[in-house]
């Protein structure tokens, strides 16, 4: 039988008949390979819809944002960036009025080239615009004003036409819970109501569309922002924020799910095989005093664990796309939400290999040790004795030396080296302080088992004589129970938040205007209402200074936040 012949059929023997020692390994890679596989392509995915619709969803290639009116073109010809379009709007809080009602909106003035990426879909007909004397109203705005499309709504004591109700809008990835309902028109309307917009809290938004953004682009709008204090810059797909920073955000905690999994992977398949080898080592020593040498051993326990790894891989991938699928079907079927497909043979091929490393780097310092005995001292069991001088430094050790791919995988997935580091160098911290916190309590149980019954004293004796792997199964399984826990609880809170009454989770005192003929049928309707007066007001003086005169002179030594009303209240707490 030739060499080759042997370390396979040798190799699969061995697995057929110790399968109970590759069944921790084989569910541990299992399981890794699953979760891995499927975050991989879920972020992948998800980065990817976003980054499609990053323009969209911040309005333009380049937004300026500040609370006063922001020289857009003055800004982009100093950063000597020409837009190919470019749209102002402002937003603000206000209110509209109908026959029946009178409800506060979010405000949304917009121009002609408003929205530069993607559109606003309508309840009926394609948008065209905002034409000046028309508003749009979204459902919970023609709820609010009792009104339907065509009726007339008031504001500033114009007349507004209600031309179309707003389904979505392009900054919205879907339709979300708003505390305002949302109003759009046009410059020429709000000009017309004639609004003072220095007594407006408001939000000014100047966004351009450039094709071509380079690096150098970005760079110089970066340098020219210093000049800008007031004014925010955000380039589409560099500046996360809103639903991309939410994102951001759940992905890193599901890497983090991801390497404490590859962790327990990691540690597991080390004490799987050192634990094989302990029990085989006397096979494995005829076998050396045969003539194999210690190079074809190497080659038979490995190929062994190549048959789990392989194994593995395979379930792990398959079930993962599976999984990933369902993922596209759900979204698609509950959110109308269209997941990309992210590059399967990417994401695939970086499972495969990574769960490959995990076991390497985890069988070469459980055979190392072996190797170093020759089949004399196996045979009489010197392989023990250096097993227990050593045990709790080459734990250690092990198990810093088999988390070095894991650093790679970190690394890749949280965008960081020094991240990476020191994520890995925190779960393996928990890792070992949980097991020798468990070896030493096992070692202080067991010195004093002589007082406990017979099924307990046995017990005791069996976990004590399991050693290092034994301490390792511990460890394993209760950080897996632990992060399994967390990852439950986090997750039916998230649940419990979303779908619970928002009353009951969102802020719920309102400032109602109520007049004094109201109060006593108010009272009466809801005895435990607490009211209190409310006043606005403007600032007209502070020491010897008339705020108002020197905002109508526009003198820069007095902010414009003077200049609105304020509201004086006889609350006997803040909201």
């Amino acid at each position: 039988m030739n060499v080759s012949k042997l370390i396979f059929l040798y190799s699969l023997r061995i697995v057929r008949r110790e399968w109970r020692r590759f069944v921790l390994p084989l569910a541990s890679l299992t399981i890794t390979s699953v979760v891995l596989i499927l975050i991989l392509l879920l972020t992948g995915s998800s980065n990817q819809l976003l980054s499609d619709q990053a323009r969209e969803l911040q309005g333009g290639d380049v937004v300026l944002e500040s609370n006063s009116p922001i020289p857009g073109s003055v800004f982009f010809a100093d950063a000597n960036v020409r837009p190919d379009r470019v749209s102002e709007q402002l937003s603000f809080s206000g209110t509209l009025q109908s026959e029946s009602a009178t409800a506060p909106f979010t405000i949304e003035v917009v121009d002609k080239e408003y929205p530069l990426y993607g559109t606003i879909r309508l309840k009926s007909g394609v948008y065209e615009g905002v034409i000046p004397g028309e508003v749009l109203l979204d459902e919970l705005g023609l709820k609010s004003l009792g009104v339907l499309v065509g009726d007339t709504v008031m504001f500033g004591g114009v007349s507004l036409r209600v031309a179309n109700e707003i389904v979505t809008e392009p900054t919205s990835l879907f339709g979300g819970f708003r505390f305002l309902p949302k109003v759009f028109m046009s410059q020429s309307s709000f000009q017309e109501a004639q609004i003072d917009t220095r007594l407006l809290r408001a939000e000014y938004t100047y966004a351009a569309k450039v094709a071509s953004l380079t690096s150098g682009m970005v760079g110089s709008l970066r340098q020219v922002q210093k000049t800008y204090p007031e004014v925010d810059v955000d380039v589409a797909g560099l500046d996360q924020q809103g639903l991309q920073f939410g994102l951001e955000a759940v992905s890193d905690f599901l890497v983090f799910a991801v390497l404490v999994t590859a962790t327990l992977a990691a540690v597991n398949v080390y004490a799987s095989i050192l634990y094989l080898i302990t029990i085989e080592r006397k096979s494995l020593a005829i076998l050396l005093a045969l003539g194999l040498t210690k190079k074809k051993l190497v080659y038979v326990l490995g190929t062994a664990l190549a048959y789990v790894v392989v194994l593995a891989n395979g379930i792990g991938v398959f079930t993962g796309l599976a999984i990933f699928t369902g993922v596209q079907e759900f979204v698609l079927k509950n959110y109308v939400i269209v997941l990309p497909d992210p590059s399967l043979f990417l994401y695939g091929s970086i499972s495969i290999v990574l769960i490959f490393l995990i076991a390497i780097m985890s069988f070469i310092p459980a055979i190392r040790r072996s190797l170093e005995l020759n089949p004399r001292q196996i045979l009489i069991g010197g392989n023990v004795e250096v097993m227990e001088k050593r045990s709790y430094r080459s734990f250690t050790l092990i198990t810093v030396s088999t988390l070095i791919p894991l650093i790679f995988l970190s690394s890749f997935l949280l965008k960081s080296a020094t991240q990476g580091i020191l994520v890995i160098m925190g779960i393996a911290i928990f890792y070992i302080i949980v097991a020798f916190a468990f070896a030493f309590a096992l070692r202080k149980v067991y010195q004093k088992r002589a007082q406990a019954p017979f099924l307990i004293r046995s017990i005791i004796s069996q976990k004590y004589a399991d050693g290092l792997f034994g301490i390792v199964s511990f460890a394993s399984l209760f950080i897996a129970l632990t992060a399994l826990c967390t990852l439950s609880l986090i997750q039916v809170s998230l649940e419990k938040f979303l779908v619970d009454n928002l009353s009951e989770t969102v802020p719920s005192t309102y400032v109602l205007d109520v007049q004094p003929s109201q109060k006593d049928l108010l009272i009466e309707k809801y005895p435990d209402i607490q009211l209190f007066s409310n006043v606005r007001a403007r600032i007209i003086s502070i020491d010897a200074t008339r705020i108002q005169d020197e905002l109508k002179s526009e003198s820069s030594d007095v902010s414009r936040e003077l200049g609105r009303e304020f509201n004086l209240t006889a609350r006997d707490s803040l909201l």
